[in-house]
């Protein structure tokens, strides 16, 4: 999965989900899709 983010609040919202920033371009922040079913039968980011 891939977000872009917009401004440093909303990096920090995704990478409180476990996502994190492309080398590159920080501003990219990438997961794997498996973590996905986890989020959703949890209901909260994972730490």
């Amino acid at each position: 999965m891939v977000v872009r983010t917009i401004d440093t609040e909303a990096e920090s919202y995704w990478r409180s989900w476990g996502f994190v920033p492309l080398r590159d371009n920080p501003s990219i922040l990438i997961h794997l899709i498996q973590d996905a079913s986890l989020w959703l039968a949890e209901g909260r980011p994972r730490a």
